[in-house]
């Protein structure tokens, strides 16, 4: 089947999805924002959006994925901002969306409900998949065919580290998928950015993992895994379904996820200055005892 042209057909990992707008030109400026991830893959799951204007200020969470309800396929994120249903048989979703959500840094929270349409069809295809694979807040780049991933909150330096790392490829600088294949773990782009815009779209095997902060110098200090696993699961994305509200049970999702890295990938906390000669610390971090 073709691509319609007012469709985005939108590459995150290992999924597909198709969002469809009734204005052409609006679903061009779309088409241009993601330009790196569009794909001719069959969808996983086609999207009606259908943007709602309104001439009342709107007051957008930095957050949505906490105040969402259920109902049946129905679901509704912060009290209207996105409503929708969803049928997974037929792989189709009807949302309505507030206009002031697909404005300018306000995309990063619409992305947000993209993110759980992932997770939700990762869910579908095997509940398992979700322990092995995560979108996690991280710089990540690919360094003479390794990748090393820089994870903290906002504030905490990810573009610093994306711009501090530009004579290597730069998979992202603010959402990034981690997942588990034959045994080992890869960083992977997603089409989800942040100031960096020099970003690539591709993958590369993890080899170490920073949990990073600003400092007066450049240190790597080894943690032990109970402060690893406290830190690092806060920058992983909330792992809920459209059309499910169990916290505890994404919650532990995330815990074993977190675990599996743990057990396999070297971590750090990297307090860094805005030079370049953190990598210095990193290229000697074999030495760390």
């Amino acid at each position: 089947m073709g691509i319609y042209n007012n469709e985005c057909r939108l590459q995150i990992g290992d999924i597909c999805c198709s969002l469809r707008f009734k204005d052409t030109q609006y679903c061009e400026s779309v088409r241009n924002f993601y330009k790196d991830f569009l794909s001719k893959n069959e969808p996983d799951l086609t999207i009606e959006v259908n943007i709602v204007l309104h001439n009342e200020e709107i007051d957008i969470p930095s957050n949505i994925l906490m105040s969402k309800t259920v109902d049946g396929n129905n679901f509704n994120f912060h009290s209207g901002l996105i409503t929708g249903n969803i049928d997974m048989d037929k792989k189709q979703c009807i949302i309505d969306v507030k206009n002031a959500l697909l404005k300018e840094r306000s995309v990063r929270i619409f992305e947000q409900f993209l993110i759980q349409v992932y997770y939700t069809i990762l869910k579908q295809k095997n509940r398992e998949n979700v322990k092995n694979t995560s979108f996690v807040h991280g710089c990540a780049v690919s360094r003479d065919g390794c990748g090393f991933l820089f994870s903290g909150p906002s504030g905490t330096g990810k573009s610093t580290i994306a711009k501090l790392s530009s004579d290597f490829k730069i998979l992202n600088d603010e959402l990034v998928i981690v997942n588990r294949s034959n045994g080992n773990y890869f960083v992977r782009s997603s089409p989800f950015r942040g100031d960096f815009k020099n970003s690539i779209n591709g993958s590369s095997p993890l080899s170490a993992l920073f949990l990073i902060k600003h400092g007066t110098k450049n240190i790597l200090r080894r943690i032990s895994k109970t402060e690893f696993l406290t830190r690092f699961v806060r920058e992983v994305i909330y792992s809920d379904s459209l059309l499910s509200t169990k916290k505890k049970e994404s919650f532990l999702e995330m815990m074993d996820f977190c675990s599996g890295i743990a057990d396999i990938v070297p971590f750090y906390e990297l307090q860094f200055l805005p030079d370049k000669n953190f990598w210095d610390c990193i290229d000697n971090m074999e030495e760390l005892t």
